[in-house]
């Protein structure tokens, strides 16, 4: 009976072995769907590489300029996963978010999978640059002691650029609307809906802060293996340093996503290295 379990649980993990490199191999064939260069500002490194390791490990970071703390404003002009996209995604919004309904209705909706529209360093970073530093300017004149600044200020300084933008539930769709494949990366993400604010019981309503629904990106599949010889450089411990006068960190990473819209390495720069 022993014997029958293991290798009953033997076959499950060559067999997932084997699911894996295929799904790796299907990835990689035909051609490329988009490939870029991104800095430590959106990649940073998880595993630290000692002599013995195989690779490192790299945790894919983004804006999401429609969550409600970046930066969490009424008037934020960068929301673009409001009631009509998320429709289109496939959740129910048909309930007014005033209606005393709509706190049960909205909470009982599912987050779903769909395909996420990415642009790193382009127009969508720029105007969150520019929506961050008038919140400064604004909080900050508005600040009984304008000496102590905004906690907007100076967060874009080392902020992923690589932002959000659009969302559809058929990839090609969603490339047909974003063309630029060394800018833009398409990749699955599961996306969840929310009332904001949310009406708790006893809060009460605020006339100048009407309830509206908003979406986010919940989850994205963030891990990236560099593998070698990509990853020997990483095994540098000052690697992690950072200067004022190169905000990018000392690494610059190649990426190619594939027909799965995965990513792999290839390439790494080490600058002054």
């Amino acid at each position: 009976m022993r014997r029958t379990s293991l290798i009953a649980a033997v076959a499950v993990i060559l067999l997932a072995n084997l699911f894996a490199i295929l799904h790796g191999i299907r990835n990689r064939l035909g051609p490329v769907d988009a490939e870029l260069t991104l800095t430590r500002r959106e990649l940073w490194r998880l595993h630290r590489a000692s002599s013995d390791d195989s690779g490192v490990t790299l945790q894919l970071n983004w804006t999401d300029p429609n969550s409600f703390y970046l930066p969490g404003r009424t008037d934020n002009p960068l929301i673009w996963l409001d009631a009509a996209k998320l429709a289109a995604l496939g959740f129910d919004c048909r309930v007014d978010p005033s209606s005393k309904d709509a706190g049960r209705h909205y909470q009982r909706q599912q987050p779903r999978r769909a395909y996420v529209a990415f642009e790193y360093d382009g127009r969508a970073w720029r105007a969150w640059v520019a929506t961050n530093a008038r919140a400064a300017v604004e909080q900050k004149s508005e600040a009984k002691d304008p000496a102590r600044g905004s906690p907007y200020m100076g967060a874009t300084k080392d902020h992923s650029r690589l932002v959000a933008i659009d969302a559809d539930l058929n990839p090609d769709t969603l490339r047909a609307r974003h063309l630029d494949r060394q800018r833009v990366i398409i990749v699955p993400a599961v996306v969840a809906m929310y009332l904001d604010p949310f009406p708790y019981p006893g809060s009460h309503p605020d006339p100048q802060r009407p309830p509206r629904i908003l979406g986010r990106i919940q989850q994205i599949h963030t891990s990236i293996h560099v593998p070698r010889p990509f990853s020997d450089g990483f095994r540098n411990p000052r690697i992690d340093e950072q200067r004022p006068d190169n905000p990018d960190g000392s690494y610059r990473v190649h990426l190619r996503y594939g027909a799965s819209h995965e990513p792999w390495v290839a390439g790494v720069d080490f600058i002054g290295k």
